[in-house]
């Protein structure tokens, strides 16, 4: 616990996102909604209380204006369902909307003159192109990537984007032909990219994340200093229902395939070649761990806590040497954060990530 305490400690990024009825200075985090309310005649109907609810259970409600128009501006990414309400009107409901990062979401509501207690309910589609923003993104969710095959790390799921892959030399992600060194990476409103190798700055699990956002063109100048691309990345929250896991991923040599043998012409012939093979080290890592979310106050905050520590021991015997090495590596991946609804225009989110 000691040894815990000494790592974790020391190296939390901390992230705390105001989401309110003005847009956030801070890096992009949220997603916007907006639309205009009207009556069968098309006539803008002002006053009408219109609500989000997102499916964590997050509620934020406003009025709309002499035009008809509302707006939540910052609002978590995710699923939600937006109601109109008003005296003397049938209430409308829209429901299945998918908001992600960044992108505003227009959901326009046409109300009918109530005759008897009725609701109208619509399922909408998500449109394909977002016609209101010229920045080229890419939104991951928990929901799409836990199906894909991935990695242990969020930059696996960042090169699934269109137009990002792997750096195989530099390292890291590369975005339409730009170098791994190049991009910005944002973890919960914070810049985690390391000053001297552009790369991902910090380690964090998949199970530990909700949304990858990869802006790879016209992104906004708050992103300042990426040359290649934007890596966004929002962790989980809480939500009404109290739920998690508990397990651990194991890999070692037997699990792996073997280096391909190459074809090397032989020291003594020149005229002769063999194929070298190349020795595997035994590489063994587990990764024990949980996760638990669920609400504190429910309907008002939420929790979300996870602890998956990575252990490594590697046995590595050089090629010019017959003696055998080992080494032991340990990083603590931790994450804590509290979500709540203070009001029913404030959300707010406080956020602890490690990994060390």
């Amino acid at each position: 616990m000691k040894r815990l305490a000494s790592h974790f400690f020391p190296l939390l990024a901390v992230a705390l996102l105001v989401l309110s009825a003005v847009p956030v200075a801070a890096q992009e985090q949220t997603a916007t909604i907006e639309g205009v309310v009207t009556d069968q005649s098309g006539a803008a109907l002002p006053g009408v209380t219109v609500e989000a609810v997102s499916a964590a259970g997050q509620r934020l409600s406003t009025q709309t204006d002499t035009a008809g128009r509302y707006r939540f501006p910052a609002v978590p990414p995710g699923m939600y369902t937006i109601s109109a309400s008003l005296a003397g009107m049938q209430r409308t409901t829209v429901r299945g909307m998918q908001v992600v990062l960044g992108a505003p979401k227009k959901v326009d509501l046409a109300m009918r003159v109530a005759v008897v207690a009725e609701t109208v309910t619509v399922t909408a589609e998500a449109p394909i192109v977002d016609v209101t923003s010229s920045a080229t993104a890419t939104s991951v969710r928990s929901e799409v990537f836990e199906r894909l095959p991935k990695g242990r790390d969020f930059t696996s799921i960042a090169a699934q984007a269109p137009g990002a892959r792997n750096d195989p030399k530099a390292g890291g992600i590369t975005v339409d032909g730009a170098s791994g060194s190049e991009n910005k990476y944002i973890m919960d409103g914070v810049d985690t990219t390391n000053p001297q190798t552009g790369v991902a700055g910090k380690v964090l699990v998949t199970d530990f994340v909700d949304e990858v956002q990869v802006k790879s063109a016209g992104y906004q100048a708050e992103f300042g200093g990426a040359v290649g691309g934007v890596i966004n990345v929002i962790t989980k929250t809480g939500t009404n229902d109290l739920k998690g896991f508990v397990g651990a991923y194991y890999t070692d040599r037997s699990l792996g395939g073997s280096v391909r043998p190459t074809l090397q012409i032989t020291a003594s012939d020149p005229n002769a070649s063999e194929y070298h093979l190349y020795p595997r080290d035994d590489n063994k890592v587990v990764e024990p761990g949980f996760t638990l979310g669920g609400p504190v106050v429910r309907d008002r905050l939420w929790f979300f806590a996870a602890y998956e520590p990575a252990l490594q021991s590697i046995d590595r015997t050089p090629e010019s040497f017959t003696q055998s090495y080992s080494q032991d590596f340990r990083r603590d991946n931790g994450t804590v954060n509290l979500s709540g609804s203070a009001t029913s225009k404030f959300l707010y989110k406080f956020a602890f990530n490690n990994s060390g």
